[in-house]
Parts: structure tokens; sequence; C-alpha cells
């Protein structure tokens, strides 16, 4: 096998990107080293790129997929996102990647003759509105639930499944790990796949639930001849080597792999063998951040102090951008209120100095998932807008939430601070100068500080170094007391092992220096190796064990889960084995089952989506009445459909999300598959609130849907 390209060939390769990515770039170290693999991999494998946050590793695997497609190795892409609140600028959820990457892969002289001409109908097919209108198609088994025959056969029109059937689709990783489990509609997510480039973006150490769905859904991949890439800044060595030996079972390769600490890295594995190859970091992404901890005390009255919100007003006294990611919505919620007091909210504009910001728009805000969806969709544009790229154009928000055609220039703030939840944390491409973290697993703290002087512009004095604050967990003898809404997201082990590796770099000033990439390998492999606990202190060593001890149970409970839902590896001399499986599926939508009765890609509390709005003497989705409702009516129109859902948020509370499907779906709603599963939110029009159970749940301006006692319990990134 060839090492290295030609001259000639390194120049047509890198033409060639630049006419994918657009805007005349050229390729950045990494994306040279994967252009170089692309021509060792011409038949197809698995690629795994491993680099720093901001080295372009979605536009390398995008240009990995363009070179299968040119060599005839694959049909079509799907590109998997890790969530759906995450929306990059060079794809689009729902049916279709960026048009600059269609038009430069399926519509250019360059590619061949059946790709353009796919994405061109695809385009076409777009545009138009008509993709898989399918009515009145039967199904066997009992659909009740499903009074119309045309709501069934619609199932698989709906933007959230589209994108696997397209031949060129963006949807979010939990649908094609549907394609793993035995569910109703398994054998055509299958197809939807088969012979495809599937991209995963943001590959992280997921659970075990998840990672055993992964490997599952590789070794299917290799089997049915599709080509992967997966992309990570912050992947462990052995699940890495784990991920690559799924998928050359599948694919029948000899898997000889060794684990390879260096990083970032390529690694890959095909029909030609299996290699790592170190790549070179580019300038811009070789940085040092200086890290700190910080009091996470939030005042419990209004007027106790606030130790980060003292903090960042003396930091962002001369200007600055900042971010402050929490764990959970309610802690993001109960941040930005306690910061309110020192910057303003939307609501206070003018009733406290600066407050508002020198783009017009107010200088604290809020971004989580249990925002209504059309107000969500304005916000995440407008942070693209004060906090993306520099020069970058940003769609304007339309009337519905959605991007218009219209753009306007992204033009920083003097100052602003962005509270949000993980919907920030991957693929939103965002530059802070200052960013606060509540504490998590070391390898998404580094996936944090990746949107840290993300992008090279000139800094205000006192910023000009990457600066990460930690909010520090309770330390009580000796022994980090861990927020009980944290160590229901991730694990109370993966917790304390984090904050025993950063307290071992710590100086005494209580300042450490994290070095990107040098330190970015080892520190991930000493939170998630195999390593003896401590010897001393004490108390550290019986929590080491007590929460190894929980993982542990926890581990193989998932494993036990994972195995009772997903497909066995596939097995050419069993022919009957998709109708076995067929004939035990499980539903893939429905909330109202049980756990044990569910297909479920992400162990963790069920979510339920519900429409808010205004009842009383005329029911209404917003306060002013501007847009009156009929709760009990089946919806009229399309429209009226997407009217309501744009004012739809997502609740996954344990204990309220059980009270929520007590409620029956209104009979009109059941009729409509978009809303079949969605539950209605009546709020009272004084204060727009209600109670539901043990919880008081209020749809506020500023903050979203906030719940008012109970536990937050979210094992996904909300």
């Amino acid at each position: 096998m060839h090492e290295h390209l030609g001259a000639s060939q390194a120049r047509d390769g890198g033409a060639r990107f630049s006419a994918l990515v657009g805007g005349g770039r050229q390729p950045l170290p990494m994306q040279r080293t994967t252009i170089e693999v692309a021509a060792l991999l011409r038949d197809g494998g698995l690629a795994i790129i491993e680099a720093p946050m901001g080295e372009g590793k979605t536009e390398a695997a995008l240009y990995l997929a363009a070179a299968w497609l040119d060599n005839r190795r694959a049909r079509g892409a799907y590109f998997a996102l890790p969530t759906q609140a995450n929306q990059r600028p060079d794809v689009r959820p729902g049916v279709g990647l960026s048009y600059a990457f269609a038009a430069g892969l399926g519509c250019g002289a360059a590619a061949p003759t059946r790709t353009r001409g796919a994405l061109c109908r695809f385009a076409r097919l777009r545009e138009g509105g008509r993709m898989f209108d399918v009515e009145n198609v039967h199904e066997d088994g009992d659909r009740s639930n499903f009074p119309a025959p045309d709501v069934v056969a619609s199932e698989w029109s709906t933007y959230r499944k589209r994108g696997l059937l397209a031949p060129f689709g963006v949807g979010t990783v939990n649908q094609a790990l549907l394609a793993a489990l035995v569910t109703r509609h398994m054998f055509v997510r299958l197809f939807g796949l088969w012979a495809k480039v599937v991209i995963i973006d943001e590959v992280h150490a997921y659970d075990v639930y998840t990672s055993d769905l992964l490997k599952t859904l590789l070794t299917w991949l290799g089997a049915l001849g599709a080509q992967v890439v997966l992309h990570s800044a912050t992947l462990p060595s052995t699940k890495k080597l784990e991920l690559a030996a799924s998928y050359a079972a599948g694919a029948g390769l000899l898997q000889q792999l060794v684990e390879e600490r260096s990083f970032p890295r390529i690694t890959w594995t095909s029909a030609g063998g299996t290699s790592i190859r170190q790549v070179e970091t580019s300038e811009r992404s070789r940085k040092t951040t200086r890290v700190r901890w910080m009091d996470q005390h939030r005042p419990q009255t209004e007027r106790a102090g606030y130790p980060l919100g003292e903090a960042l007003v003396r930091a962002l006294q001369d200007g600055g951008r900042a971010a402050v990611i929490c764990n959970t919505v309610g802690s993001a919620q109960q941040t930005y209120r306690a910061l309110s007091r020192y910057f303003g909210s939307a609501q206070a504009v003018g009733s406290i100095g600066l407050s508002t910001a020198t783009d017009g728009e107010p200088e604290l805000e809020l971004l989580h998932a249990r925002i209504p969806f059309t107000e969500r969709q304005r916000r995440v544009l407008r942070a693209r807008r004060r906090f993306g790229p520099p020069g970058s154009a940003v769609p304007k928000p339309a009337e519905d939430g959605s991007e218009d055609s219209a753009t306007m220039p992204a033009v920083r703030p003097r100052r602003a601070v962005l509270v949000a939840t993980q919907v920030i944390e991957q693929s939103l491409d965002l530059d802070f100068d200052l960013m606060v973290s509540e504490m998590v697993p070391l390898d998404l703290l580094l996936q944090r500080t990746g949107r840290l002087h993300r992008h090279p512009q000139s800094r205000l004095q006192g910023l000009q170094n990457p600066t990460l604050w930690i909010l520090e967990p309770r330390v009580d003898e000796d022994q980090p007391r861990f927020e009980t809404a944290s160590t229901y997201v991730y694990a109370e082990h993966f917790l304390l092992r984090s904050w025993l590796a950063l307290g071992r770099r710590m100086l005494a000033d209580g300042e450490l220096t994290l070095a990107i990439p040098a330190d970015v390998s080892d520190l991930i492999e000493e939170v998630y190796d195999d390593r003896d606990p401590p010897s001393r202190p004490p108390q550290i060593v019986k929590a080491w064990e007590q929460t190894l001890q929980k993982l542990q149970a926890e581990t193989k409970r998932l494993a036990y889960e994972a195995s009772a839902r997903r497909l066995d590896p596939p097995d050419a001399q069993d022919t009957e084995a998709l109708g076995r499986y067929t004939s035990n599926a499980v539903e893939e939508d429905d909330v109202e089952l049980q756990p044990r009765f569910q297909a479920l890609t992400r162990w963790g509390p069920l979510t339920v989506t519900v429409v808010p709005y205004r009842q009383g003497v005329g029911c209404s989705l917003d306060p002013a009445g501007a847009h009156p409702i009929d709760p009990q009516r089946k919806p009229q129109d399309l429209e009226e459909v997407k009217a309501l859902l744009r004012h739809s948020i997502p609740v996954s509370t344990r204990g309220l999300t059980l009270d929520l499907l007590r409620a029956p779906v209104p009979h009109g709603w059941q009729e409509s598959l978009l809303l079949s599963h969605c539950r209605q939110l009546a709020l009272d029009p004084a204060d727009r609130s209600t109670l539901i159970g043990r919880f008081r749940v209020r749809l506020d301006p500023d903050e979203g849907l906030v719940i008012e006692a109970g536990i937050e319990d979210k094992k996904e990134p909300e």
C-alpha cells in the first residue's frame, strides 16, 4: 500500500476539497492527511478521525464520503448528528446536506453521473415538498391508536425518518441506532443505510447501553457494505478499538489494530488492511487553556452575594463574551435567574444598567431544550450571530422560527453572556472569550473548551488567553459532593476521577493549564482506563470503590437491557432471522409504553412532547390571544399542525412525564401522526402555570418551561 500521495494527486485532492466545502478554503493539516487516507481507502471501509475541536473533522468526513461516492463505493450518505437540538451550519437536519456540499458533490461536473442525477432530483423534490408522500397503505398488526390508514402510512413521510431513505440525509444518531434494535421498521432502516456512507458526528464515551447499540449498528453496517466515518475530539482508545472491531466483524475484515496513545490521529480498517496515522494539528487549535475552580454556591435570597456573578462582572468590565454551561435545564434556569441581577434580562432591559448589549439584544440570554421550539430556534440563530465565526453570514429567523433565505452578518456584541445546557457543547460553531462550566467528566470538559478562542480574532485585555472556570463541587472531609442532578446525568465515578485528575495538576494558587492537543489523550485515559484507586486519603479510596461498584452494577444492568433489545449479529446462514425479529418487534415511537416494551436508543427517563396553551374563554397558543386554538378539534390542515408543533416543548422530568401520560390524547390529535404522541398543557391565563401531580409547571417568556418541585433527571443532553 502506498503511504503517500504524489504531488499532483495531493493538488487534485486539495482542489476537490476546496470545491466541496466552498469559500475557497484550503485544507488544514488534518484534512490534508484525510485526503491521503482517502486515496488508500478507495474500496471503502471504516475511518475514525480523532482531532481537537475546530480542526474541521466534519469537512474531512464529507471529503471521505465524496471520495467513496466518486469511486462508486456508495449510493448515498447519511449524516448522524449527536442530538436534534444541535444544528451545524454545514448540514441540515431532516433530509439534506448543506446546499454547498450537495452542489459540489452532486451537481458539479466532477461527480459521477449517477450521483449527480440523484442529488439533483433530490434537490428538486425537496424544493417542491414532494418526498415519499405515501397514503392509504395498511400494515399488519394492531394500530388501533391510529384510526386513519393514511396516518400509519405517512409515518415514513416525517422528517424524522425521511432522512434515512433519502439519497442524502441528515438526522440524529438515535435514528440510525434504531436500525440496530428489534423494531417494527428495523428492516426499512437497514435498507435505508445499505451501501451508504454513514457519518456519525461527535462519538464520545457513551454509556454501556448506547455503546452496545452503536457496536451492533457498526457490525450490521459492515455486513451491508456501508462505508463509515466516525469522528470525535475525545474518544478513549479502548472504545475506539471496540468500535473498529465491531465494523470489521460485520465486514469480514481482519482486525489487528493495537492501542495507540498518539493524538490527533486517523484510524482505518478496510480490505487492504488496518492502520493508524498520527495527524499534525493546525496552529489555530494549539492552545493552552487556563483553568481554575470557581465557587458554585448560588444565592438563596435576592440580597445574598453570588460569587460567579461578581467574578463575571469583574472579568467582563471592559467587554467580552462568556458562556456558562450547566448540566440540567433546572440548573441553567437558576443560574440565569441569579445572574440577571448582575447583567439584567430580556424583561429588564433599561431597568438595570448595561442590560442591553451593543447589538440591541440582552446582555444575558438563556438557551436550553425546554423553550418553545420557535423561540428556541430564534435563540440558536441569535447565538450563531453573536458568537459565530467572524465574517460569517447567519440566516435571519423567519416568523415561524425557521431559517429565512435572507442572511445577517455575524456581529459580536461588546459584552454578552450566554447561559446554556449541553446544546452548545457540540456542533454549533461558537466562540467565547471566557467559559464557565459545571463539573462534568473530563472528555466532555475538553469538548466544551473547544468553544474557547475557536477562531482567530482580536481579544480584549485580560481575555487574550483561553480561560475556563469550573464550578467546584462542595468538598466535605477531602471528598467532593457532586450535585444530585449532575449524578443523574453523568456517572459519579467518572465525575470523581475527573475531579482527581484536575486536582493532581492544580497548582497551589488553585489554577492549572491544559495544553491542547498535548494533554488530551493522557487526561482521557486517566479517567477511563482500568487503573487501581489511589492509596490515600481513605475517604477518596472509599468513594472510589463505592462509585465504582455502583457503576459496575449499572453497567451490568444496561448491558442486559441492550442485549434484550438489539439485533443479533448478522448471519448469512440464518435466512429467517429478519422474520423472527419483526414478529416480535417493539414499538419505537409510542411513549406510552413502559420502557421494557420500547425501542430505546438511550437509557434514561421518558421524554414527552407537550403543547402549552392559555386556557380560558378563548384558548390560545400565546398570551395575547393572537393564535386561538380549539384543543379538542382535529387540526384542519398541515399548517395548523405546524403551528401547534412550533410551540411544543420536550419534557423529561422524572415523575412529571408519567403524570403527563395519564392524560389522554384528544381524539382530534390521535388522527394526526405528528400530534398523536403529544400532550396538551393547559395553563392558567393569569400566571401561565398549572399543577400536575406534585409539580408546578410554569411557562416563562425568558426561562422557558419552569418545573418546580421534583428532581431533574435527564440522562442525555437537554
